[in-house]
């Protein structure tokens, strides 16, 4: 009798975690079809932000901070937050850098592209979190 209960706690208890494990997964399991990048989107980071924003970029800095080709691999926290961090980086002006800029000034992000970039990587943060 003992031996029964015994293995039924194990079960039990291995269960309890089992789920408890898949909740946690499918909290921070993102469908990535929910991360639209529409056209507008796709090309202001192609030609303005993908250059340095890449794991194949020389720039550790920039790798370091943001990689677009790496975004599929992020938790949906880290998602979040990186979207975040993209508004706040457009509305501080710092990116593309100045010192970037001097080289490439084809690269400056116009008003328009930079409220794309921002309005997008707002509903993106917002549908994550729903």
């Amino acid at each position: 009798m003992k031996k029964q209960h015994m293995i039924y706690s194990t079960l039990v208890i291995m269960t309890l975690i089992g789920l408890s494990s898949l909740k946690s997964f499918e909290m921070n399991e993102v469908n990535l079809e929910k991360i639209d990048m529409p056209e507008n989107v796709k090309a202001i980071v192609d030609n303005k932000c993908y250059g340095c924003h890449n794991a194949e970029s020389q720039n550790d800095k920039a790798k370091e901070k943001l990689q677009w080709d790496q975004m599929e691999q992020l938790s949906k926290s880290k998602l979040v937050s990186t979207f975040s961090d993209i508004e706040e980086v457009l509305d501080e002006g710092k990116m593309p850098p100045e010192k970037f800029l001097e080289k490439r000034p084809e690269k400056k992000l116009t008003d328009e592209e930079k409220e794309i970039l921002k309005s997008w990587a707002v509903s993106t943060a917002e549908n994550l979190m729903k």
